[in-house]
């Protein structure tokens, strides 16, 4: 076994310039616009609007562009497979919206019904689908898609300190909260209006209906994406104190701004607890249970075993937790009321989505059927297998879906095997990264790494991965642990090799 011998505190100086102390001026630009952006974001009533994808795009192309600055980054972006996957993703669904093969016209002028038709196209490349931009349609799921991957790809290439991490997790975090706080004052100040003063169309008709769980969540509309957001935010604000805390404990000092991250979590968490999801309840406390369990472990690792110690954290998140939902909400939490409504898997809504789904893609495997074009397809598969069927509504069906309630099935479904494979590699690429360099995350990059994990497993029974906001955080924050292992690795290698540091048998 290798002997090594610590490094003198002059070797340990020498090898500090393996981080900067200062970053490039590419670094502070991205960094600057990515945190600042991502912050606004979620306020453009939930990203969901044609308008804040499309800025959501420019501010992409922007921290792109900043980052092809210096040399450097430019050699990243063309040697990075996450760079190529993205561009061939983008550039099969440019290929759709240039060649459409269906066109879907409504029913009636603003009905959600609508007449599709096949139009000539080129049988052998991809095809989309021709609609209303504003409702749907291939050209806006471009757009839709370039800003989260760009910013990704502007973020791998431009960032170079690990604290740029941490400022995006600490504006994740406190945009988190703020989301939570204005939650709290919609549901105490009950109001039709999002953010008191944004009506969405149809919200006004179904938001109070008892089966129906939209309530208004910050700036989100639907109470899933909000959850999905917020428990994003919660796995930052834990990597957060995670990381307060041992510094503190290396340092010798006192680690009392943790408490207050702390008890912004236990908020956060109370936020989930209201909002009306039964899966974002669970997933959310599944990321409190594993950050609560790491921040133990690592405070025994560092500092011995204290009950003392540990026994508060869990009590003020817990009892926070309950006691602010039931403040606030004034009744039963309604993802705890849906608990107990769940039916027969057999004629649950979305199992009946899904084997639909998989129809329209035994149907059309290679190719797909265009981005944007789920809500035009689905009511002809309804109909044809005799599911939703009521002929006393326009279109003969009762139910609609824009969805199918599974981003994976439906990524298939729009983009084909051939389309949706960029996209599922590029996923592969950065969670095999992360358990290349599994030793190098930490246990607060570790757990943002998580938070990503859970979005994964949720978009297998929701669409989380179709909400601008919340896409544009999950690729921000993976790329960022898998930044953060590699920035870690690369920092350990630079000390390994520095002058005074030996190492011999």
């Amino acid at each position: 076994m290798p002997n090594f011998t610590a490094p003198t505190a002059d070797a340990a100086a020498r090898a500090r310039p393996a981080e900067p102390a200062r970053g490039t001026r590419a670094e502070g630009m991205v960094v600057a616009v990515v945190c600042g952006w991502s912050v606004i974001l979620p306020w453009l009533i939930g990203g969901r609007l044609w308008w804040a994808q499309a800025l959501n795009a420019l501010v992409g192309a922007l921290a792109l562009a900043m980052a092809m600055g210096e040399r450097e980054n430019r050699r990243w972006l063309r040697r990075s497979p996450v760079f190529w996957l993205g561009l061939a993703f983008l550039g099969w669904q440019l290929v759709q919206a240039l060649n459409p093969w269906l066109v879907a016209k409504p029913f009636v002028p603003g009905a959600f019904a609508w007449d599709v038709d096949a139009v000539p196209n080129v049988a052998w490349l991809p095809g989309g689908i021709r609609a209303d931009y504003f409702e749907s349609n291939s050209w806006r799921e471009l757009v839709y898609w370039i800003g989260p991957l760009l910013l990704a790809c502007a973020w791998g290439a431009a960032v170079r300190r690990r604290r740029s991490a941490w400022w995006l997790w600490g504006a994740t975090f406190g945009n988190g909260l703020l989301v939570a706080i204005v939650s709290f004052l919609s549901i105490y100040f009950p109001t039709h209006k999002i953010l008191w003063f944004y009506v969405e169309h149809g919200l006004n008709d179904y938001v109070f209906h008892p089966w129906i769980y939209h309530i208004q969540m910050g700036a989100f509309s639907y109470a899933n994406a909000a959850a999905v957001y917020l428990y994003l935010a919660l796995s930052a604000g834990l990597a957060l104190v995670m990381l307060i805390q041992s510094r503190a404990r290396r340092e010798g000092r006192d680690s009392g701004f943790s408490w207050v991250v702390l008890l912004g979590c236990a908020v956060v968490m109370a936020d989930i607890v209201a909002a009306g999801s039964r899966a974002g309840l669970a997933l959310g406390a599944f990321i409190l249970l594993a950050g609560l369990v790491t921040m133990a472990a690592v405070a025994v690792r560092e500092q011995g075993f204290s009950f003392g110690r540990m026994l508060p954290a869990l009590a003020l998140l817990i009892l926070l937790a309950v006691g602010v939902s039931t403040v606030f909400v004034k009744a039963p939490p309604k993802s705890l009321q849906r608990f107990s409504h769940l039916p027969d898997w057999r004629h649950e809504t979305r199992f009946l989505l899904w084997t639909t789904t998989a129809h329209m893609i035994h149907d059309r495997p290679w190719l797909g059927y265009g981005g944007g074009s789920y809500r035009y397809i689905s009511p002809y598969y309804f109909r044809q297998e005799g599911v939703f069927l009521d002929s006393s509504y326009l279109g003969g069906l009762a139910f609609r879906a824009n969805y199918a309630h599974n981003d994976w099935l439906q990524f298939v479904m729009e983009f084909g095997t051939l389309g949706a494979a960029p996209l599922l590699a590029l996923l592969l690429f950065l969670y095999g990264r992360a358990l290349w360099r599994a030793r190098w995350l930490g246990p607060s990059a570790g757990l943002i790494l998580l938070g990503t994990v859970v979005v994964v497993f949720h978009a297998c029974f929701d669409f989380p991965l179709h909400n601008a906001a919340v896409v544009t955080l999950f690729f921000l924050l993976l790329v960022s642990s898998v930044r953060l292992a590699e920035l870690h690795a690369q920092r350990a290698a630079h000390v390994l090799h520095a002058p005074g540091f030996s190492h011999h048998h």
